[in-house]
């Protein structure tokens, strides 16, 4: 597919180029492999074996003479391998540390990256160890801090941008949930959380359930009763529910009290009593799902029913439409209560990414609606693969430069979001294949979309 400077990668007689949007090749094939341009514009190649950089003119950044080579930045540090071992070339191509580490990774925002040697330390940008290899294991930094594992059972800390310990070893795995941005460990079958700073949030049996809210709450359930903390591990709404939803932008959140559904504000008040079997979160645009009666529909902020409830199964709206289900198939229902697309489809996408939102019919075939979820490109596609990120799954999304690759009658096309053909193989170039393009994804511009 194209990148956002306007270039796709084609091979002709064996050998890689770029061309533009119109078909012409602007850097002529020359190598024998090549990256996909990054946003920055430049891209990864290999010559003679060796692997270098090239800017989107086909100038040489990178000499290239390195057997492996790291993400390019051209505001940083750059990883590169030579003789087998690792160093970092600056976004001049000019190499500043010295290739000497078995293994390096690329720096965190704060300035240091973890290598390893015989063990695993942090150098800075000028390549000096400033917490030495003292780890069996070091995760790089987020923010000022890092989880480390001194190599022995249950040998798990939090150390700060000097190596000193905010949190001492002594612990299980510690992982990082970016979604609530806390670290978090299983002690003997009790969830801990620690906040970035090392400090420890709440107390012993509490699990967290959700994310914060903008009204920094976020959902917590203690002996089988929900509640809600701070990001100070404050407990702020008691745990007296008997479940309890994240809060919306507008402070609203679902809770259960008994067999009643109910809407609390940020003090933990009740705001709007919902006749319902179940409670969603309110969306953007005000609206929230609810079941009654084993159907589901959408109330307003008032509790007023504006969809009926009609659905086995509808979800929180993400722009102007949601997804719901009937008989096991999916459709889609607008904010003004339309449905847009009749549940018939075995997949649509969860939102849309650059205004197309993907389906697959039962038939297989891949087309794509617009944003109001009229179709705005018919069925017709083909995808070996699908994007998986938790419990949602994304087929063939379409990218910042508004191109995405697709298959029909066994040939890969690059198709814009209005369906129109740019490139394929019927034009006598190999595109490249859906593998390739699913390995880029996963490695860089995946975090560009808005998956949650």
């Amino acid at each position: 597919r194209f990148s956002s400077c306007g270039l796709a990668a084609v091979k002709v007689d064996g050998k890689w180029g770029f061309i533009n949007t119109r078909g012409e090749m602007v850097i002529e094939p020359r190598f024998e492999e090549v990256e996909r341009f990054s946003d920055q514009g430049f891209a990864g190649i290999v010559l003679d074996g060796k692997w270098g950089v090239v800017d989107s003119t086909g100038n040489v950044v990178v000499e290239a003479v390195y057997e492996e080579l790291g993400v390019f930045h051209p505001d940083g540090l750059t990883l590169v391998k030579k003789g087998g071992l690792w160093g970092y070339v600056d976004g001049s191509g000019k190499l500043v540390i010295q290739p000497q580490f078995p293994w390096a990774y690329d720096f965190a925002k704060n300035g240091l990256a973890k290598v390893s040697t015989d063990g695993t330390g942090y150098i800075n940008t000028k390549g000096e160890l400033v917490i030495e290899p003292r780890f069996s294991i070091g995760n790089g930094f987020i923010g000022n801090t890092a989880a480390v594992w001194l190599g022995y059972e249950d040998d798990w800390g939090i150390i700060d941008e000097q190596g000193n310990y905010l949190v001492e070893p002594g612990w299980g795995l510690i992982h990082y949930d970016s979604r609530i941005g806390l670290y978090f460990l299983s002690d003997n079958g009790v969830i801990r959380y620690f906040n970035p700073d090392g400090s420890m949030l709440g107390e012993p049996r509490l699990d967290i359930t959700g994310a914060f809210g903008k009204n920094g709450l976020a959902p917590f359930v203690r002996d089988g009763k929900y509640g809600y903390i701070d990001r100070s591990g404050c407990t702020v709404i008691e745990p007296v529910y008997d479940a309890a939803e994240e809060f919306s932008d507008f402070g609203l959140a679902a809770v259960l009290c008994g067999e009643k559904w109910y809407y609390i504000n940020s003090q933990g008040r009740k705001k709007l009593a919902v006749s319902a079997q179940k409670a969603g979160k309110f969306a953007e645009n005000g609206l929230a799902p609810v079941c009654v009666d084993g159907k589901w529909g959408y109330i307003n902020q008032k509790g007023k029913m504006v969809i009926r409830p009609q659905f086995d199964m509808a979800e929180v709206f993400r722009g102007k439409v949601a997804r719901v289900w009937e008989n096991g198939k999916i459709g889609l229902v607008h904010q003004k209560g339309k449905i847009v697309a009749k549940p018939q489809y075995s997949h649509i996408d969860p939102q849309a990414v650059n205004g197309r939102i993907a389906f697959r019919e039962e038939n297989g075939a891949i087309g794509y609606f617009d944003e109001d979820g009229r179709i705005a490109i018919p069925a017709q596609y083909l995808r070996y693969a699908t994007i998986s990120m938790g419990v949602n799954s994304y087929i063939a999304p379409f990218f910042d430069d508004g191109y995405t690759l697709c298959h029909i009658d066994r040939k890969r096309l690059v198709i814009d979001r209005d369906g129109n053909r740019l490139l394929g193989d019927g034009d006598g170039l190999v595109v490249w294949d859906c593998q390739d393009w699913l390995d880029q994804l996963t490695a860089s511009a995946r975090d560009r979309l808005p998956f949650d």
